[in-house]
């Protein structure tokens, strides 16, 4: 899925644009990226996770009936570009809808230069049980199947016919 983003009529600048995808209450799993490629418990309880480098737009969560790996490319966006993680069960007045972060993940810019930029974006879901399969699916979204048809000519085609008696 592709997002176009202009937000050049808003004055002022940008000090942050992210995207990520926050979980409900009481989920738990493994939240996996390029940095913490073991994987950090999702449990509502805090943990120190590694934001950067940000080489590889992906990141992976992993709950009891399967996984769901988002991948991406941002552009044209400048800034600092991170992972972004939280998985906090306390009362946050400041995140929206229920309030609490439960492995919400994805990616941030912070102080982006530009108001105008594209996210591109592709969802994989599969079963549980796999582990860390992140980066083999970024591969999947980078370098996506190309097919190609030609046309046969060595072979001729015959039509059936029909005719009544």
């Amino acid at each position: 899925t592709t997002f176009p983003v202009d937000l050049r009529t808003l004055p002022g600048s940008l000090e942050q644009v992210r995207t990520s995808v926050d979980l409900g209450n009481g989920v738990t799993g493994t939240y996996y990226d390029e940095n913490n490629a073991a994987g950090k418990p999702i449990d509502g309880v805090p943990d120190n996770v590694t934001a950067t480098p940000f080489n590889q737009a992906w990141r992976q969560v992993t709950v009891g009936n399967g996984s769901n790996i988002q991948v991406a490319t941002l552009t044209s966006l400048g800034g600092t570009r991170h992972h972004y993680y939280k998985d906090n069960s306390a009362v946050d007045p400041q995140d929206t809808g229920d309030q609490r972060s439960f492995g919400d993940s994805g990616f941030e810019v912070t102080n982006p230069t530009s108001k105008l930029f594209t996210i591109t974006t592709g969802q994989y879901f599969i079963p549980a049980a796999q582990g860390n399969q992140g980066a083999t699916y970024n591969q999947y979204f980078l370098n996506p199947l190309q097919v190609t048809a030609t046309a046969e000519s060595q072979f001729q085609t015959y039509l059936p016919t029909l005719s009544r008696n």
